[in-house]
C-alpha cells in the first residue's frame, strides 16, 4: 500500500512531500522531487504509556469487550500503542488485570495494548492524589516475584523511593522494567539516589510529588535537572502553559513524555464517575474528587499535541517526539518511530493537526 504526497515525520527527520510504502511493516520511504506546501503530515502512531481508561471503561476493572471499546476510541485519537495503567488496588486485583491483558494479547496479536503500567500500590500515602488509601502499601516478596515473573508484560512501575528502597529499584530496573518516581515525598537528593539505583523516569512531573523550593529542589527539581524522562499532562490544568515552557527550556525534548493520565470518563459527557473505587466528578475539562483533588484527566493525547504546539515556540518534530518516540524508548517498546522494518503504525494529520486517518499494523483502524 502507498500513501503519497505527505510530509513524513519519522520523527527524527522530515521527508517533505514523501511517499510511504507499507504492508504490516514499513517497506519504503521515498522523497518526491517537487515539494508541496499543501501536504498532510504523516507521523508515527501516538504512544500513551499512562492511561487508566476511557469511554466508561477502566483498565483496572474491565473485560475483552471493554478493552476493544477503549482501543477503538484511542485509535480515533491517534493512539496506536497504549499501556494499560492500573491504580493502587488489592494485589489480587492487579494479578487479575495482568492475566486479562495477557489473555487479550494472545487472542488479539495486533492489539494496541503493548503492556501494563503499574501506578502504585507502592507509593507514599501522603502524596496519594486520587489513589485509594486503603490499598497503598509496601511491597512484599511474593508481589515482587509476581512482577518479575511478568516482566515481559509489566513495562513501567510508578513507585515512591522512600517506600520501596534502592535495592528494590535496582532489582526491577535490572530486569528491564522502567521504574518511574511518583506519588512521593522524596527530596532532591533522595530522588537522585533512586536514579543512580536505576529509576529512569518521573510520573506526571510536579503532580503528587515534592515541589520546587529554593533550599531543596525536591522531586520536581530532580526531574528537571537529571537526565531522566519526565511525564507531562498537557491539559493546561495539571500544568500551566508557563510550567510547560519551563520544562522545555530546562530539559532536552528527547527526555519529555506526554501522557493522557485519562480515566473512564474520557470521551463521555460530564457527570459522576469512579476511579479506583473513589467518586470522581467530571466537567468539560477535568476530573476531580469531591475535595477538588485532580483525579487523572479527560485529556486525549492528540489534544495534548495541539495544546503544546499552541504554548511552545518549537518545531513540530520536537513536540511529536514527546508522544511517539520518547514514551516508546522509555518503556522499552517497539513503536513510535517510522523506519524500514518497523510496524506500520501511522497517523495522518492535516495542517491544523486534526486526525484524518489512523493506521495500525498496515490496516486503517480509524478514518474521519
Amino acid at each position: 500500500m502507498i500513501i503519497d504526497q505527505v510530509n513524513v515525520f519519522t520523527p527524527d527527520i522530515i521527508i517533505p512531500n514523501g511517499r510511504m510504502i507499507y504492508g504490516e511493516k514499513v517497506e519504503g520511504i521515498q522523497s518526491n522531487e517537487r515539494s508541496s506546501k499543501d501536504c498532510h503530515n504523516l507521523v508515527p502512531g501516538f504512544v500513551d504509556t499512562h492511561n487508566h481508561g476511557c469511554m466508561g471503561e477502566d483498565f483496572s476493572n474491565t473485560d475483552f469487550d471493554g478493552l476493544s471499546r477503549m482501543e477503538k476510541f484511542l485509535y480515533s485519537r491517534g493512539v496506536t500503542t497504549v499501556l494499560a495503567t492500573t491504580l493502587s488496588l488489592p494485589f489480587d486485583a492487579i494479578r487479575k488485570v495482568v492475566a486479562l491483558i495477557r489473555n487479550y494479547r494472545e487472542h488479539h496479536p495486533k492489539t494496541s495494548i503493548a503492556g501494563i503500567h503499574l501506578e502504585g500500590p507502592f507509593i507514599n500515602i501522603k502524596k496519594k492524589g486520587a489513589q485509594n488509601p486503603d490499598y497503598i502499601k509496601s511491597p512484599d516478596d511474593r508481589e515482587i516475584d509476581f512482577i518479575l515473573q511478568n516482566k515481559d508484560l509489566i513495562k513501567v512501575i510508578t513507585l515512591a523511593p522512600e517506600v520501596v528502597g534502592d535495592e528494590m529499584i535496582q532489582l526491577l530496573s535490572s530486569n528491564g522494567i522502567t521504574v518511574s518516581i511518583g506519588h512521593t515525598c522524596a527530596n532532591y537528593h533522595r530522588s537522585l539516589e533512586a536514579i543512580q539505583s536505576g529509576a529512569s523516569r518521573f510520573t506526571h512531573l510536579f503532580n503528587a510529588m515534592t515541589p520546587l523550593h529554593h533550599r531543596d529542589l525536591g522531586t520536581s527539581g530532580a526531574g528537571l535537572l537529571s537526565d531522566a524522562y519526565v511525564e507531562l499532562i498537557c491539559d493546561l490544568i495539571h500544568l500551566s502553559p508557563e510550567t510547560i515552557q519551563l520544562v522545555f527550556k530546562t530539559k532536552n525534548p528527547d527526555r519529555i513524555i506526554f501522557i493522557s493520565d485519562a480515566m473512564e470518563a474520557t470521551g463521555l459527557k460530564p457527570g459522576q464517575y469512579s476511579l479506583g473505587g473513589l467518586e470522581v466528578f467530571v466537567d468539560e475539562h477535568s476530573a476531580r474528587l469531591k475535595d477538588g483533588t485532580l483525579a487523572g484527566s479527560v485529556l486525549k493525547l492528540n489534544d495534548a499535541l495541539i495544546n503544546a504546539k499552541r504554548v511552545l515556540s518549537l518545531p513540530l518534530e520536537d513536540i511529536l517526539r514527546c508522544l511517539t518516540k520518547n514514551p516508546s524508548v522509555s518503556s522499552n517498546l517497539n513503536s513510535g518511530i517510522i523506519d524500514i522494518g518497523k510496524p506500520a503504525d501511522f497517523v495522518l494529520l492535516d495542517q491544523d493537526l486534526t486526525i484524518i486517518k489512523t493506521i495500525k499494523n498496515g490496516e486503517t483502524v480509524y478514518e474521519r
